[in-house]
């Protein structure tokens, strides 16, 4: 799944890109570049509800998020099946700015657009437990 996520949910955006998923977000992009987006495939991602049902009247794919806590927003794209564990790819993609990561032998990823750098640290504890909360990831993992 590929999304398009609007400025109202950049936390949001930033953690699908954490999992993996090809999220463009920008607090630039407007209703129209955003429903353009849509007509390539992705799913609209919006706590708006005009975008949402713009989006819905042009056929499109969009998710209406009720929600303005993180960990709820992601557990409710877990229960749309939006997100599923099975398409999870951690470390493949940049948080900042979407690219793909390049990973490097001392189990590291740099990103080869912004040259932000990512590692398993501290933080991971962290990351492993929201995915857990929101179905995510199986304690055992």
């Amino acid at each position: 799944m590929e999304f398009v996520v609007d400025s109202m949910l950049g936390k949001l955006a930033r953690h699908l890109r954490i999992f993996g998923f090809d999220t463009i977000y920008s607090a630039d992009l407007d209703d129209d570049q955003i429903l353009r987006l849509a007509r390539e495939g992705r799913a609209i991602v919006t706590r708006d509800r005009r975008l949402a049902e713009r989006a819905w009247a042009r056929g499109l794919k969009a998710f209406l998020t009720r929600s303005t806590d993180l960990e709820q927003e992601l557990r409710e794209l877990v229960n749309a099946r939006l997100v599923k564990k099975g398409e999870l790819k951690i470390g493949a993609r940049c948080s900042l700015c979407n690219s793909e990561l390049l990973e490097r032998r001392d189990r590291t990823w740099v990103c080869p657009k912004c040259g932000q750098r990512y590692w398993i640290g501290g933080h991971w504890a962290n990351i492993s437990k929201l995915m857990m909360r929101v179905g995510l990831l199986d304690e055992h993992q």
